[in-house]
């Protein structure tokens, strides 16, 4: 008799143990393929097998519980032991973390930029670039012409002037009088202010009468004498001794200190001057004749 017991207690105690209903086996069957058997503590079904009720490490419920979009990947559990034991994201892809340790939100850090996570979690900077710590400013504009890039350790690189050093620069090109142009540079720009230096004081072949002499205008815009002087009194023929550059002492039209006017006869017979610019002086003209 008291083997026949025995015999049924064992009987009672395998039926308690496999025999589950038909929620229970589609629950196990669902995790079959996933390298775990469902277990109620751990994945959070109702109705598993009654007696097995302790956590193991279990796979992601689905893609979207894994930050590396991949279920079957095997993490430690997140909260041991109960319902929500899913990833904990201990894997997360480089340069990612989850510091709030919240697996609704995944590797939500940012370790290249997040300034207080920057490298590592918990590493508060002023700025994070690259997952360093750097300069408040850094990537912001800098230079004197504005056109650098602030560097991690604040130093300002790039920055350039599209003309050099503040002043007036040459063009190259010409202007006025032989000059030279030039254009002023702000120190970081040209400008569109231009000025002509170095002029000549005449444009070339453009002739004058100075002082009596003939000049003409050379190619370096200077004037030099380029006049006739035949009769040497210092007034040139193209000037003011046009009809009597042969008549030392008289000019078309008088010149002080240098020449008197020219007379339409010989009207002075003792000045010894050619009055009328005929190449007769004095009595040598006969408009003297009979004169004393």
């Amino acid at each position: 008799m008291k083997k026949y017991f025995v015999i049924l207690l064992l009987i009672s105690f395998v039926f308690t143990f496999l025999v589950v209903d038909s929620a229970s086996a589609i629950c196990i069957s669902r995790w079959a393929g996933e390298s775990n058997l469902c277990f109620y503590e751990c994945c959070g079904c109702s109705n598993c097998l009654p007696r097995l009720k302790f956590c193991v490490v279990p796979v992601c419920s689905s893609n979207s519980d894994c930050q590396d979009s991949n279920f079957l990947t095997t993490n430690t559990c997140k909260n041991g032991g109960t319902r929500d034991a899913f990833c904990n994201h201990n894997n997360c892809p480089s340069n990612t973390a989850d510091a709030n340790n919240d697996v609704t939100d995944g590797c939500e850090v940012d370790l290249l930029t997040d300034v207080n996570n920057c490298g590592s979690v918990g590493n508060v900077c002023g700025a994070c670039k690259s997952g360093a710590c750097c300069n408040a400013n850094v990537d912001q504009s800098c230079g004197s012409c504005g056109r650098g890039t602030t560097q991690c350790d604040g130093s300002c690189s790039g920055d350039y002037s599209n003309c050099g050093s503040e002043g007036w620069k040459d063009t190259g090109s010409g202007c006025g009088n032989c000059g030279t142009q030039q254009r002023y540079c702000n120190a970081c720009d040209w400008t569109s202010s231009y000025q002509c230096v170095g002029e000549g004081v005449c444009s070339p072949t453009t002739t004058r009468c100075e002082n009596n002499r003939h000049q003409t205008c050379s190619s370096s815009c200077s004037y030099g004498d380029s006049g006739t002087d035949a009769d040497s009194d210092s007034v040139d023929q193209q000037c003011e001794d046009a009809t009597c550059d042969n008549a030392a002492g008289v000019c078309d039209t008088a010149v002080s200190e240098k020449c008197i006017a020219k007379t339409s006869t010989e009207t002075a017979c003792t000045d010894n001057l050619d009055n009328d610019c005929d190449n007769l002086v004095d009595c040598s003209d006969d408009n003297c004749a009979g004169s004393i």
